[in-house]
Formats: structure tokens, C-alpha cells, sequence
């Protein structure tokens, strides 16, 4: 028949297929090494995928952290930035920069909101205290406003009129006009103190309002829960740059092991060349060695100038203690000096006295010599020579005697005169001494003090 007819005859058969065999499954061992290496293979693939996704989402992360803010003026921190960058505001975030402004006027603010709720409930209590007090005026004007009381008031003023005298002298009574005069003072006051209430409240809500735009502020820059709480706890918080200093260390390491395990184009050289050269952690490492150098030197020249200047103290301590025994033993070598000197003074004027007597035989001598031998033995006998009795030889060697006695006593009184002069000059060379060594002890002195 036609195609057509053989279409809609009876439905196609489909070939038969033929069973598989069992010998058709199965595989053999290099096969199944092949299969299981590839598996493998791609494990390890997946988990370096995994690896290569985290860590561009990293730096995406840290791209997004330092982009600066959409719509803010980057000119107006520049000031700022370069002067807490050393002058290279180019390694700040202008984004840590802002949320630590931030986190210091909110603290301002809260303090001022603090101090403002502290005026508001004193001047809550002072309008309490107002209140009770119009409070008792206003029973007290009561009191007196009723009927009775007049009545009584009026009685009292009668009687006092009668014995010559005013209600108001007496102290323990209150007039209606001064507890209506009280009344009035204190609503008065208490006006005074709702107007500063109000105002105080006013006050209170508007730094509410502007305490509430900084944290909603903050909570879009560094987003809500530990952080904000960091943030807003207390000043030296650095949590954000923290991330940011830890990201860009990551970062650092990672150029560093792509630059050790391959090379880069011209291009990426030049930048990590540039980057190199404004390393902040060099630079910092740089200057904390610097200052570590000039400390210790300066610590070295101190430690230098302390131990010379131990050495001078104890120089001149040596000096003056060897001073001061010199000192001691030339007031010793003095007071022995001024002893002998005494007692040489005392003997100068015994021997004086003892001259003049000598002096006073030897004329009575010369003037018996005059009158006779019998004088010259009388006179002799008178001055301690011989007695009555002597015989006329010693009578007649009287006179040679005399002349002997005369030139010994010349002679002690040269000798005496002498030793005087020697021990004047002692005496001035030891006070010589003495006054040397007193200048050298004040020149010492004035030293140490110095």
C-alpha cells in the first residue's frame, strides 16, 4: 500500500536488542586506576577552587574597605591624615579616619547628654521641693482664709489694740498679707524653675536627637554589634584598622610568594617596587631603630657623665677629708703652740721680773764698790752671799763676781730674746698654715656644694 496507509496501519516495531553480555561490565585495573587519579585530581581541584574563592573575596573585602566614602570630601581630612601619618596620609584609611571622629564626638555627646540629665533631675527636685512648699503656703492661706481664724485674728488685734500695742509686733504671729506675699514669691519660683526645667528638657531631647544620628552614623560605617560596642566603650579604639593593617600584611606575603614562584609583566614590578618603597612597616621599623640608636647613645654619654662625675665626688671627698685632718691636726699643732707660747710668756716675765732685781743688785753692788770693802762684803752678804763671817778673801773677789753675774745674765737675756723671736716665728708660720688650710677647706667645700 501507500506510506500513508502504512503509517497508520499497524504500530512500528522497534529492532530487538540483543541482551548484554556479562563480560561487558567489567573493567580492568588500569582503568580503575584512571578513574580513581581523576577523582583525585579533581578533589584537589575543588579544594584550590575553594581556596582561590576565599581568598578573592578577601580582597574584595579589603578593595571595598579602602575605597573612600561616596559623596565625602577626602581634602578636608588631608590635614589630618598627613598629620597622623608622619606626612604620608597615603597609608591611612580616610574610612578609620572618620569612624574614630565619629566615635569621639558621640562620646562628647553622650557626656554632654550625661551632664544635661544630671541638671534636669536637680531641677526636677527643685521643683518638687517648690511644689510642697506652695503646697504648705497654700494650707497655711487656707487656715487663715477661714472664718475662724478672722474671728480669732480680729479678737487678738482688739486685745493688743487695748493694751496699746499692734498685732504685728508680736514674732509668733503671721498676717494674712505675708503668708499671701509668701504664696505668691513661691509660685514665683517655682515658675522660674518649670521655664529651667523646660529648657533643660529641650536641651536633653535635642542632644538625644543628635546622639541618636551618630550611632545610626556609625552603625552604616562599621555596622551593629561588637564593634559599635567597642567603638563607643572607650577612646583608643582601633579594631577596623587593626583588620586593615592585618589585610594589607596578608596581602604583602601573598605578592612576595607570587613574586618568589613566578614572574610578573614590567607593569606589576613597577607597582610592587612602588609598593615596596612606601612600605609603612619599614619605614616605622626604620625610625623605632633610629630613635633605639640615639637612645642608647644618649643613654651611654649619661652613663659616661655619672661615672665622672662619681670619680669628682669622690676626688674631692678624698680632699676633703685629707683637709680636714690637716685642719685637725694643725688646731692640735695650735692649741700645743699656744700652750708652749704660755708658758713662755710666763717665763719671759718671770725672767723679766728676775732681770730687774738683778739689775737692782748689780747698781746696789756697783754703789758699795764705791763706798769701800767693808760695804762690798755688807752688800754681798745682803744679796745672798756670804754670810756675816766670810773671810776677807771672798770679800776681795766680790767685785770680779759681780762683773761675771752681769755678763751671764746679758747672755741669758740674749738667749732669751732669741728663743722669744724663734718661737714668734713658729707661731706666725703656724697661723700661716692654719689660714691656708682654712681657704683650701672653703675652696673644697664651695666645690662639693657646687
Amino acid at each position: 500500500g501507500s506510506p500513508g496507509s502504512g503509517a497508520s496501519g499497524s504500530p512500528r516495531r522497534s529492532p530487538r536488542r540483543s541482551p548484554r553480555k556479562r563480560s561487558d561490565f567489567c573493567f580492568s585495573e588500569q582503568e580503575v586506576n584512571a578513574v580513581t587519579a581523576a577523582h583525585q585530581q579533581n578533589q584537589a581541584l575543588v579544594a584550590e577552587l575553594s581556596a582561590k574563592t576565599r581568598q578573592i573575596e578577601t580582597l574584595e573585602a579589603l578593595v571595598a574597605a579602602l575605597k573612600p566614602l561616596p559623596g565625602m570630601d577626602v581634602a578636608k581630612y588631608r590635614e589630618m591624615l598627613e598629620s597622623a601619618g608622619d606626612g604620608h596620609g597615603e597609608d591611612l584609611d580616610v574610612r578609620d579616619a572618620k569612624i574614630v571622629e565619629l566615635s569621639k564626638k558621640m562620646r562628647g555627646v553622650n557626656v554632654a547628654l550625661q551632664r544635661e540629665r544630671d541638671r534636669s533631675r536637680a531641677a526636677a527636685r527643685q521643683v518638687a521641693g517648690k511644689d510642697a512648699e506652695i503646697e504648705l503656703l497654700r494650707e497655711q492661706l487656707d487656715a487663715v482664709a477661714s472664718p475662724a481664724v478672722r474671728n480669732k485674728l480680729r479678737h487678738m488685734q482688739t486685745e493688743a489694740r487695748r493694751r496699746g500695742s499692734s498685732i504685728e509686733a508680736d514674732a509668733s504671729i503671721v498676717s494674712p498679707a505675708e503668708v499671701v506675699e509668701q504664696a505668691q514669691k513661691a509660685m514665683k519660683d517655682a515658675a522660674a524653675v518649670r521655664s529651667q526645667n523646660d529648657e533643660l528638657k529641650h536641651k536633653l531631647e535635642v542632644q538625644r536627637i543628635e546622639n541618636n544620628q551618630l550611632n545610626t552614623t556609625l552603625k552604616r560605617e562599621i555596622g551593629d554589634g561588637d564593634l559599635f560596642n567597642a567603638a563607643i566603650a572607650g577612646e583608643g579604639w582601633r579594631g577596623r584598622a587593626q583588620q586593615i593593617t592585618l589585610l594589607k600584611t596578608k596581602v604583602k606575603r601573598l605578592e612576595r610568594e607570587l613574586r618568589n614562584g613566578g614572574h610578573g609583566s614590567p607593569g606589576t614590578q613597577n607597582f610592587q617596587r612602588s609598593r615596596d618603597a612606601k612600605d609603612v612597616d619599614a619605614r616605622a621599623e626604620a625610625h623605632v631603630k633610629s630613635i633605639s640608636t640615639a637612645r642608647q647613645a644618649l643613654l651611654a654619654s649619661q652613663r659616661e657623665e655619672i661615672a665622672q662625675l662619681k670619680a669628682e665626688q669622690k676626688e674631692s671627698r678624698q680632699r676633703l677629708d685629707a683637709a680636714r685632718s690637716r685642719l685637725s691636726t694643725a688646731q692640735t699643732d695650735a692649741a700645743r703652740l699656744r700652750g708652749q707660747m704660755k708658758v713662755m710668756i710666763d717665763k719671759a716675765d718671770t725672767d723679766d721680773s728676775l732681770i730687774q732685781e738683778l739689775r737692782e743688785q748689780l747698781s746696789q753692788t756697783r754703789r758699795a764698790a764705791g763706798m769701800g770693802g767693808g760695804s762690798i762684803a755688807l752688800a754681798l752678804g745682803s744679796t745672798g752671799g756670804s754670810s756675816s763671817g766670810a773671810s776677807p778673801k771672798a770679800a776681795s773677789h766680790g767685785a770680779p763676781r759681780s762683773s761675771k753675774s752681769n755678763d751671764d745674765l746679758r747672755a741669758e737675756i740674749e738667749r732669751l730674746k732669741k728663743l722669744t723671736k724663734r718661737q714668734g716665728d713658729v707661731i706666725d708660720r703656724q697661723e700661716r698654715t692654719i689660714s691656708g688650710l682654712r681657704s683650701e677647706l672653703h675652696d673644697v667645700q664651695a666645690h662639693v656644694r657646687g
